[in-house]
């Protein structure tokens, strides 16, 4: 593929092949990043494009939430909460509702008093009722678990009956015995960019809901809706690639957090389009 052998140019990536980068570091380095060509208000998720101009653009999941949220609706928790931006969104329009964040390295959203933060690993929802939650909520944060059989059983614990699994994600969406050498070379770069052990293949996370007490509300691909998205951060990666030499010493000299992020961010585009890994909405409900 051209952008893995433009990419080999100007970045060691065999650092990355065998060499993995700190989850912590990465989204640490990165939050600046992030805000400055993604989000300025924080959010890190991808932004999704549609023609329906209201369930469009960076809000898209938040809004998704908004869908299922109703009068009866008192408790929400989020798995993952990361830099704040989606409680802070929620929470602001629903001041009569409960938030919960649970995130390892959090970010607390300022002047919410209906927004409690637990920094812990949200594995363990040991601090959170039985059948407490209305909805519960992980946005491109589950590709990190390596135990998601344990987190279905934990979510589906704190769920009331008939309470929302809300969950956008990417996922490996062909297996690895179906991909090309070169193919499964892209599949490990964007994963160690990104510092992701493994994204799973998208149809195990049914069968973690269906071993659970949850229903399939909902399956909806959206990896074409992403591939602008993924567009835009390639084509700003090529803009510094086009500095040439500048941009190969630079990259020795930046974090490798930092570096693995625009390995990702170049890769994906046409890894999404190769149909290496595909983008998710998964709804689930208790029964």
């Amino acid at each position: 593929m051209q952008s893995l052998d433009r990419l080999k140019e100007f970045i060691d990536c065999d650092w990355f092949l065998k060499n993995k980068v700190n989850i912590n570091s990465y989204y640490k380095i990165n939050a600046l990043a992030y805000r400055k060509i993604h989000s300025k208000e924080g959010f890190m998720h991808m932004e999704i494009s549609t023609n329906n101009k209201d369930m469009s653009g960076i809000l898209y999941q938040p809004k998704t939430v908004e869908t299922y949220i109703d009068n009866n609706t008192s408790n929400i928790l989020e798995l993952g909460s990361g830099q704040g931006a989606n409680l802070a969104y929620l929470a602001n329009k629903y001041k009569n509702i409960q938030f919960v964040g649970i995130d390892l390295y959090p970010k607390v959203p300022k002047d919410l008093n209906n927004v409690d933060i637990i920094k812990t690993d949200y594995r363990n929802l040991i601090m959170i009722p039985d059948a407490s939650q209305d909805i519960v909520y992980a946005f491109e944060t589950l590709c990190y678990a390596k135990d998601k059989k344990r987190i279905f059983a934990e979510v589906e614990r704190v769920l009331k009956k008939g309470g929302k699994f809300i969950i956008f994600d990417g996922y490996s969406d062909t297996l690895d015995s179906k991909l090309t050498h070169e193919e499964k070379e892209i599949k490990k770069l964007v994963q160690a960019g990104m510092a992701v052990d493994n994204f799973e293949y998208y149809e195990n996370i049914e069968e973690y809901a269906k071993k659970t007490r949850f229903d399939v509300t909902l399956v909806k691909d959206l990896s074409e809706n992403v591939l602008p998205n993924m567009h835009r951060f390639k084509r700003i990666i090529d803009r510094y690639m086009d500095k040439g030499l500048i941009f190969k010493i630079v990259c020795k000299i930046l974090p490798k957090a930092f570096v693995g992020n625009a390995i990702s961010g170049y890769l994906m585009e046409e890894s999404v389009r190769a149909n290496i890994f595909g983008y998710y909405e998964h709804i689930f409900t208790k029964k």
